[in-house]
């Protein structure tokens, strides 16, 4: 007959509380750990650093600028005040409307429409 450890349920589930408990802890600690991380950023890291910071043209650049950019390039009216706010002057044009052509060629057609270019011929 083989040797078999006794079973003690009362302690299996202490330590299956405590497995618990301590995962539990774990994350808490994880997450102040981050969070105290991201207020001393906010104190001692330039804003142009910090991809969380509004976009400013008066700031140099730094890592975050072109994130920030592209996220305020997406919006019209952001990208306005960034430019309004950094005291540049500044003139809106109106993009014109796409117009789709009356007729597009097809390759049977026109097979020199579909080449992007002859290189040029010397005289």
């Amino acid at each position: 007959m083989a040797y078999r450890a006794p079973r003690h349920p009362h302690i299996e589930k202490h330590a299956r509380h405590q497995t618990l408990l301590a995962r539990i802890v774990g994350l808490v600690l994880i997450w102040a750990v981050v969070g105290i991380m991201a207020l001393l950023a906010e104190r001692t890291v330039p804003p142009e650093h910090l991809p969380w910071k509004p976009l400013s043209v008066i700031d140099p650049v730094g890592v975050a600028t072109k994130a920030k950019a592209a996220r305020t390039g997406e919006d019209p009216a952001a990208c306005r005040a960034v430019l309004t706010h950094g005291g540049l002057a500044f003139k809106e044009v109106r993009r014109p409307r796409p117009t789709a052509p009356a007729t597009s060629p097809t390759p049977s057609a026109s097979p020199a429409a579909w080449r992007p270019c002859d290189p040029p011929t010397s005289p």
